[in-house]
């Protein structure tokens, strides 16, 4: 069957990120993310341990606590002994891509504000000039003759 272990994880990073190598020289970051659901109204978080082997190294490095993150990779169970020679175990997500991300805007009603109200104040009009078809005064000789006026014969 293929391998089917893969997980996609959105959270935001809990505390600053910790380096570590092998001897042969190869970079592991190690950091914890915080994700939260909601159940009938009530928040529950969860604290996942994530490891990252590969390019995003120097950049989780660089992140702050509090980022969101964006961690796809496959879930892997550890083992070791501690040193009182208990037998201990975890299970963590070994990190193929490491990502920053914006969240998602939470939904907001618009806010609603009747438009403002101006108060009627009548203009005393002018009487609009006739003009011809360039512009201009409908008469040639530059007389603004209009109704009010006497004509001239």
């Amino acid at each position: 069957m293929n391998d089917l272990n893969h997980i996609t994880l959105s959270g935001t990073l809990v505390d600053q990120p910790r380096e570590r190598s092998t001897q042969s020289g190869k970079r592991c970051v190690s950091f914890r993310l915080k994700t939260e659901r909601t159940y009938k109204g009530q928040t529950y978080s969860s604290y996942i341990s994530v490891e990252h082997w590969g390019d995003a190294v120097d950049t989780v490095l660089r992140t702050a606590a509090g980022t969101p993150l964006i961690v796809s990779g496959r879930l892997e169970t550890q083992s070791w002994t501690d040193k009182n020679g208990n037998k201990r175990s975890d299970t963590i997500v070994s990190a193929e891509t490491v990502a920053g991300y914006i969240p998602p805007m939470q939904a907001q009603a618009p806010q609603y504000a009747p438009p403002q109200q101006q108060q009627y104040m009548p203009q005393q009009q002018q009487q609009p000039q006739a003009q011809n078809a360039y512009g201009g005064n409908a008469d040639p000789f530059g007389n603004n003759a209009s109704a009010s006026q006497e004509m001239p014969f």
